[in-house]
């Protein structure tokens, strides 16, 4: 999707204030990607 790339593009500082959907949208695609991530490469927060 154009848009989330775009959006991701400006880093781990950026929050998708509007619409709701595209912030509900964003924030499940980070949350099955952090499973990925944990799942694949034993990534573990600090």
């Amino acid at each position: 999707m154009q848009v989330m790339h775009w959006v991701s593009g400006f880093g781990k500082e950026t929050e998708v204030l509007e619409p709701r959907e595209l912030r509900l949208m964003i924030y499940d695609e980070l949350k099955l990607t952090q499973k990925i991530y944990k799942r694949h490469f034993s990534i573990s927060h600090p």
